[in-house]
C-alpha cells in the first residue's frame, strides 16, 4: 500500500470485514461522503482512544478530539438517514436483507460502528497514530461535508492501484 493508502487507512479504518460481503459493492462519492460523514464522530473517538496512550500529551487528537467529535456529530446525525441504506446495501451485497434475517435497516450504522471499533483495536501503531493527529489536527477546522470530501479524495487516491476492490470502495466511471 503506498503513501496514500496508508493516510485512508490512518483516517478511516472505515472498513467492513470482506468475509461479510458476498461481492464488493462499490459506493458513488456522494454516497461514500455520506457515509464518511456519519460515521466522523466514531471514528474520530476510536482513534482518539486507541492513540491516546502513543501520542504526547498535548497532541491535538488527544486534546481536542472529544470536542472535534462533538462537533461533527450534528451533520453525523443527519447523515445517518442517507447513510444507513447504502451501509445496508454493503452489508447484503446490493440486495434486499432476507425477511429472515429481520434486519433492521436503522441500525446498519451503529453495528459497523462496533465492527469498527473491534477492527482499530491494536491496528494503529505510534507512527500511525502521529500521522493520525497530523491528519486530523489539520482537517479539524474543516465543516464535515469538507471533512468527508476529502476522506474520500484519500480513499480513492489509496485505492486505484488496488487490484481487488475492498468493501468500501469507490465505483469508477464506468460503474457508476
Amino acid at each position: 500500500m503506498h503513501g496514500f493508502g496508508k493516510i485512508a487507512v490512518a483516517l478511516g479504518m472505515i472498513s467492513l470485514p470482506v468475509q461479510a460481503f458476498a461481492r464488493p459493492q462499490c459506493l458513488t462519492h456522494g454516497e461514500a461522503e455520506a457515509v464518511a460523514t456519519a460515521f466522523l464522530p466514531a471514528l474520530i473517538t476510536n482513534v482518539r482512544d486507541q492513540c491516546r496512550p502513543l501520542l504526547p500529551v498535548d497532541a491535538a487528537l488527544t486534546t481536542q478530539g472529544l470536542e472535534m467529535a462533538e462537533r461533527y456529530s450534528g451533520p453525523a446525525l443527519r447523515a445517518r438517514d442517507v447513510a444507513n441504506p447504502i451501509v445496508t446495501r454493503m452489508i447484503f451485497s446490493g440486495e434486499n436483507p432476507p425477511a429472515e434475517a429481520n434486519f433492521d435497516p436503522s441500525t446498519a450504522l451503529d453495528m459497523v460502528e462496533a465492527v469498527i471499533a473491534v477492527e482499530l483495536a491494536g491496528e494503529l501503531d505510534a507512527d500511525g497514530c502521529a500521522l493520525a493527529n497530523n491528519i486530523f489536527s489539520a482537517l479539524e477546522p474543516l465543516p464535515a461535508a469538507n471533512f468527508a470530501r476529502l476522506f474520500v479524495i484519500f480513499l480513492d487516491i489509496g485505492s486505484r492501484d488496488d487490484p481487488v476492490p475492498g468493501p468500501f470502495s469507490l465505483c469508477r466511471e464506468e460503474e457508476a
